[in-house]
């Protein structure tokens, strides 16, 4: 969405844009090989169809787990030209001053991108100084042009929708199959383990971090998505969507006359309460997500700064239980001073109260995360591989391995996953017996399988609203139609 709306923001002021697009095959799980990368690697397509279209600006939205395969794309077309390259997205937000170093990034956008992209692209087209454009760092033959970050949008609603047509033209599943929309920036919280608790931090003079679009707005978008692309599913990609019940209010009334699809959404338990809960149902929600990341209270207040306790928890599910729509929990694997005990008392509390399913994922450290200092005074970490993890060109994800994988915790990872699906007797049985330890440590199949096993399970025993997010053929077309693109089209 990021490429998508600076394309809108830059298209309006009237520039011209362009998507060149990495499908990515065998590079992410379940399908994962280093091997087959290699062979369906697109990275010489990738250049060639850079260089043909001779752009002045060639932009890269980069997260950490991208860093390597941006570095790598960028080096390459500037080993063949002089095109000028940008950097932006949380990365390089994070540690401007390790990506400007990278001898193929000109430039670094911080932050929120549309304003100051503009202001970025004007000034190189009229060849005006970069000094002073706000969020932006800049190559100079003196050094590095570095300039501060600049205010929040405020207004949401002044920004033109996302620009759709690039991925739709690039691959209609992209969009038809599941929507991403984002009805807000920012979070309520500063998780230690998120993105959030940094920006919390570079914005912390905003009066307001959290921003949300009209629900006119919204609608708007959304009616336009359904009638352009024939859009099926919808996802809210907000890390918090329950935030604002009067606006969820206003929002489930329309949604319901207007656009009528079923939609995915992210909440947290401390939100969760028989209003939200029936409003989210009568909207047609069908899948809801809810981090519930430690059922160790000091754990979870103390390491990861979430709030909440396990009351909220409980309630939330077992509101949710008394639904039709279908909801995972998210819970964290390898976290500083995370022990068997704890993974056995999550595994209990979740066979008891019994979400529809659960996904454990392993902690990643990513760069400046309020975490890593615990992992420091732990000693989990040295100075030397906090340094190392801000200049990383490695992707482990954190389905498999994340930063902290331990055989052990991941054997019992593996027992939570069953802890739903499982009677109660038959996990307490295992428990007692310590049967888990017999169990693979790995789980790098188990976003896929347990989601569709438990989907399985519960819409045939307790009629669950289906699983919305993707369709199980959707990865079968999307790699035949890369196979073709691949090598049958020149």
């Amino acid at each position: 969405m990021a490429i998508e709306y600076l394309s809108a923001y830059l298209k309006k002021a009237g520039h011209k844009t362009s998507l060149v697009y990495d499908p990515s095959l065998f590079e992410l799980p379940p399908f994962m090989s280093k091997t087959l990368q290699k062979y369906f690697s697109w990275r010489d397509k990738i250049v060639q169809a850079v260089l043909e279209q001779e752009p002045d600006l060639v932009a890269f939205s980069v997260v950490s787990d991208d860093f390597g395969w941006a570095c790598n794309l960028a080096e390459a077309i500037k080993a063949k030209s002089d095109i000028l390259i940008v950097f932006g997205g949380i990365h390089p937000t994070s540690v401007p001053e390790r990506v400007i170093k990278e001898n193929f990034v000109d430039y670094v956008c911080l932050g929120e991108g549309e304003e100051a992209m503009l202001e970025l692209v004007d000034s190189l087209e009229k060849k005006k100084s970069l000094r002073n454009v706000l969020n932006i760092w800049a190559k100079h033959e003196e050094g590095v042009i570095v300039n501060s970050p600049r205010s929040l949008i405020k207004d949401l609603d002044e920004l033109p929708f996302p620009d759709k047509d690039l991925f739709f033209a690039e691959y209609p599943g992209l969009v038809k199959e599941v929507y991403t929309i984002a009805t807000s920036r920012g979070c309520n919280y500063r998780c230690a383990f998120c993105y959030n608790c940094y920006l919390g931090k570079l914005y912390r003079e905003e009066k307001t971090y959290v921003r949300r679009r009209s629900v006119d707005n919204v609608i708007a978008e959304l009616v336009l998505a359904k009638n352009k692309y024939g859009i099926k599913k919808i996802f809210f990609t907000d890390d918090l969507f329950i935030s604002d019940k009067v606006w969820l209010k206003e929002f489930s009334a329309q949604y319901q006359e207007k656009v009528g699809l079923s939609f995915t959404c992210l909440v947290h338990p401390s939100f969760v309460d028989e209003e939200v809960v029936d409003l989210l149902e009568e909207s047609g929600c069908e899948v809801i997500g809810m981090g519930i990341q430690s059922l160790d209270e000091d754990l979870r207040k103390k390491v990861l700064k979430r709030p909440g306790d396990n009351e909220a928890i409980k309630r939330a599910i077992e509101l949710l239980n008394k639904t039709k729509i279908y909801f995972y929990v998210d819970m964290i694997l390898g976290l500083p001073g995370q022990t068997e005990e704890e993974l056995i008392n999550a595994v209990h509390f979740l066979s008891i109260y019994r979400p529809d399913a659960v996904a454990t994922l392993w902690l990643r450290y990513y760069p400046k995360i309020e975490i890593i200092k615990e992992a420091l005074k732990r000693q989990l970490l040295s100075e030397s591989e906090v340094e190392e993890l801000e200049v990383s060109k490695s992707y482990t994800p954190l389905a498999i391995k994340g930063s902290t994988f331990n055989e052990s915790l991941g054997k019992l990872g593996n027992l939570m996953l069953l802890s739903p699906l499982l009677p109660k007797k038959w996990i307490e049985w295992i428990i007692q017996r310590e049967l888990y330890r017999y169990f693979p440590a790995s789980t790098s199949l188990h976003l896929h399988l347990n989601s569709r096993i438990m989907f399985m399970v519960k819409k045939i025993f307790f009629k669950k609203r289906p699983y919305s997010y993707r369709s199980l053929v959707w990865p079968i077309r999307y790699y035949l139609y890369y196979f073709k693109k691949r090598f049958f089209t020149s």
